[in-house]
């Protein structure tokens, strides 16, 4: 009796340990603190971490995320961390960006007592490769005629042979999308289902968001080669589990449409968007993807203006761009080229005649100048070319080279130019540092050194008294490539 009592004894403590480790297996949740859920990673590398309130031995970081093949699905192993932080640096200066549903995290974690719990963490998003988006320029149509523009939108159509053309155009009321696919293999007589499955899909974010994943806020229309459109609300999905998921609603559309099919020749869908429904005044620019849906061997088969695979094209992210052509003033063309010609030459002649104006104002000559005197002042500009780059050169110092008075000087000067002698060198000066500024990448110390002023401020200082712009200015608008 007394033995078993010990062992009873002996066994208590391995019971209580093994109980205690149970107990905290359960109740110790470890839970990834990086990367947050929804987290849009635009830099080269991602950070994971666990953490967990209480002791943990290990964790194995692992990832799937979708490889440069559209739509592939890869799985990495990031490698096992045994000691705190419990975390890990992920290089994906490689990796194509990750939209849609992002990448997944899993983390294996192995706790105190050897039990291993599994936590993952969707919805992480990649967005550090450059991404290149496509612009087009919605022309405005008021008669809303049904035809195509000539800068239509490019797709490349599953088989051959075969074509997609498309084109949008905009007036008042609405935004309209005509889509053509020409095809000789192309005939009705095919069940509705894949009918259904068939048609166009125009998407637009008015917002510009650029989110990776279609939202709320997305215009989603489809419009099938049977049935009537209809539009899908996008409604994306964090769970405090740390799942992701893109759920969707179909609501009925009422927007005018036409669907027309003929049998080896193929099919044209036209589809108007109030824009009203789009916004109360009209946007500048609007983030936009259409997508033909085409059935080849009865499977149906996506070719998206922007493509970049079946999934990524209806990310936001990657869409282009429509901006708006501006109304016309008027509609009649010969009516509109008639007033520019117009218009054209009155600008013209106000422009000689403020030419004129400038040019008379500014003009030198006075009445009752000799001709002995314009002599002597063409030898004054002679000696201040040969002495403008010279710093300390002065009035004195041009007088005596010409042999006449500083006072003589100074005023011939004045009344050829209007000027001192001071401000007509400074101004000579100024004329140089342009052409030097245009035709050279010397920095501007450099160039009013070279050209006699004292120094980059003081070239400054005479560039706006006589030009209204600084030398840096000028430079920017100026210079020669």
């Amino acid at each position: 009796m007394n033995s078993g009592l010990i062992i009873r004894y002996n066994l208590l403590p391995i019971f209580l340990i093994l109980f205690t480790s149970t107990v905290l297996s359960q109740e110790c949740k470890p839970e990834f603190s990086l990367p947050a859920q929804g987290a849009l990673i635009t830099s080269p590398s991602c950070t994971l971490e666990v953490k967990a309130p209480c002791n943990i031995k290990r964790v194995l970081f692992k990832a799937r995320y979708t490889g440069s093949k559209p739509d592939s699905s890869v799985i990495v192993n990031l490698g096992t961390v045994s000691k705190a932080p419990f975390k890990v640096i992920w290089d994906i200066s490689k990796i194509p960006n990750q939209l849609i549903s992002g990448v997944s995290f899993l983390a294996e974690v192995t706790l105190a007592n050897w039990s291993i719990k599994e936590i993952n963490r969707e919805g992480v998003f990649f967005l550090h490769q450059n991404t290149e988006r496509s612009v087009k320029i919605i022309p405005y149509d008021h008669q809303g005629t049904q035809s195509f523009n000539p800068d239509t939108f490019t797709f490349k159509y599953p088989r051959s042979p075969g074509s997609i053309t498309a084109s949008m155009y905009w007036n008042e009321k609405d935004l309209s999308v005509l889509m053509e696919v020409n095809d000789p293999l192309f005939y009705d007589n095919i069940p509705r289902d894949i009918l259904a499955g068939m048609g166009l899909e125009v998407l637009l974010d008015p917002t510009l968001s650029r989110k990776p994943y279609p939202h709320k806020d997305i215009m989603a229309y489809s419009i099938p080669l049977y049935g009537k459109p209809y539009r899908i609300i996008y409604q994306p999905v964090f769970d405090s589990s740390g799942s992701f998921k893109l759920n969707s609603q179909v609501l009925a559309c009422d927007f005018k449409y036409k669907v027309t099919k003929v049998n080896f020749k193929g099919y044209k869908i036209y589809f108007s968007i109030p824009l009203q429904s789009i916004s109360n005044t009209l946007p500048k620019e609007i983030a936009c993807n259409l997508i033909v849906k085409s059935a080849i061997s009865e499977n149906i088969v996506r070719s998206p203006w922007i493509n970049y695979g079946a999934l990524e094209s209806y990310s936001p992210y990657v869409w282009g761009s429509i901006q708006f052509q501006p109304k016309p003033f008027l509609k009649n063309r010969l009516t509109v080229w008639i007033i520019f010609f117009v218009l054209g030459l009155l600008l013209m002649l106000l422009i000689q005649l403020l030419i004129r104006s400038i040019s008379k104002s500014s003009r030198t000559d006075v009445p009752g100048r000799s001709e002995a005197e314009e002599k002597i002042f063409e030898k004054i500009k002679e000696a201040m070319e040969r002495r403008i780059t010279q710093k300390d050169s002065t009035k004195n110092d041009v007088a005596r080279d010409l042999k006449i008075s500083p006072k003589k000087l100074n005023s011939l000067i004045k009344r050829f130019t209007g000027l001192s002698f001071q401000n007509y060198m400074m101004l000579n000066r100024t004329e140089i540092a342009k052409e030097r500024l245009r035709s050279s990448h010397c920095n501007e110390a450099t160039v009013a050194e070279a050209c006699g002023f004292q120094n980059a401020p003081e070239m400054e200082k005479y560039f706006l008294k006589f030009h209204q712009i600084t030398p840096g200015k000028f430079r920017s608008e100026q210079q020669v490539a």
